[in-house]
């Protein structure tokens, strides 16, 4: 610590507050978080029906011209 100058004792208690600071924060957020629920989801289409059937064409087409 020695760009904040600090002497054993403040170092020692700089380290305590800190870890106090800490312990209440993950406390308060543990305790006060809140639930939340996500609404159902409709159930969606697979996405093999969702696909445009030119799409196999079109992998084709560009794996032919650039590879």
């Amino acid at each position: 610590m020695n760009e904040l100058d600090l002497t054993p004792g403040q170092y020692l208690a700089f380290i305590l507050i800190t870890l106090v600071l800490l312990a209440y924060e993950l406390y308060r957020f543990y305790n006060d978080s809140e639930i939340i629920e996500l609404p159902d989801k409709p159930q969606e289409e697979p996405a093999s029906q969702q696909l445009n059937p030119n799409y196999g064409a079109y992998i084709w087409l560009a794996g032919r011209r650039y590879n």
